[in-house]
């Protein structure tokens, strides 16, 4: 692991990628909880009952 953080503290401007993952991260779950909540809701039984049936 000290090879890895050796080599990250000669990265010029290496703190910003951190705080890029979480903007990223967090785009995507907020994207993902609003196609959660607006859903269609026939889309959502079908989905439920999609690995028990044999179609």
């Amino acid at each position: 692991m000290k090879l890895a953080t050796h080599y990250l503290q000669q990265i010029e401007n290496v703190d910003i990628f951190p705080i890029i993952s979480l903007f990223i991260f967090m785009t995507l779950f907020v994207l993902v909880v609003i196609r959660a909540v607006t859903a269609d809701k026939k889309f959502i039984e079908d989905a439920k009952k999609m690995p028990l049936s044999n179609d």
